[in-house]
C-alpha cells in the first residue's frame, strides 16, 4: 500500500515539475514585455505608470477596431 502512496505522490511530483517549469518559462517570456513597457513608460512624458499605457492601448482598439474592420463592440 505504501509502495502505490509512494508511486502516486512521485508521478505527482513530476507533474508538478513540469506544470512549474512552463510557468517559469512562461513568466520569463513576460518579464520582456514588463521590461520593455517600463522603458516606454520612462520616456514618454504621457504615460506614469504601465498601467496607463496600457489603457490607452485598450481604449484605442475598441475605437478603432470597429471602424477599421467594420465590426460591432
Amino acid at each position: 500500500m505504501q509502495e502505490v502512496e509512494i508511486r502516486e505522490l512521485e508521478m505527482k511530483l513530476e507533474e508538478l515539475q513540469k506544470e512549474r517549469a512552463i510557468a517559469q518559462a512562461s513568466l520569463e517570456r513576460m518579464l520582456a514585455y514588463q521590461k520593455y513597457l517600463e522603458i516606454v513608460v520612462d520616456v514618454t512624458p504621457e504615460y506614469h505608470e504601465i498601467n496607463d499605457l496600457l489603457l490607452r492601448f485598450v481604449s484605442t482598439l475598441y475605437y478603432v477596431a470597429p471602424v477599421c474592420c467594420n465590426t460591432v463592440v
